[in-house]
């Protein structure tokens, strides 16, 4: 399970033990909205700093980041193909 808080970080939790595995942090803001690819490779988060995030799962890094628009990200999604990020 991986979600987004308002304390600016992602987080990987494990659902048979229940406990944190990992914390993502690059927002400067709350984040809003996070996604998955279908091939649980990568996450990608929008913020209220105006951010759109790209996160490897693997190394739980940050790939990229989107600058560009100019109101907080409200909405992401990820096509199923996994090549596109609406929002």
């Amino acid at each position: 399970i991986v979600s987004g808080s308002r304390d600016k970080t992602i987080k990987g939790w494990d659902i048979n033990s229940r406990e944190e595995v990992f914390t993502l942090e690059g927002h400067s803001k709350p984040l809003s909205t996070i996604a998955m690819t279908r091939d649980n490779r990568f996450i990608v988060s929008g913020s209220r700093d105006k951010l759109i995030k790209l996160w490897d799962m693997k190394s739980h890094r940050e790939i990229l980041s989107l600058k560009g628009h100019t109101k907080p990200i409200e909405t992401i999604v990820v096509t199923s193909d996994g090549m596109r990020i609406i929002s």
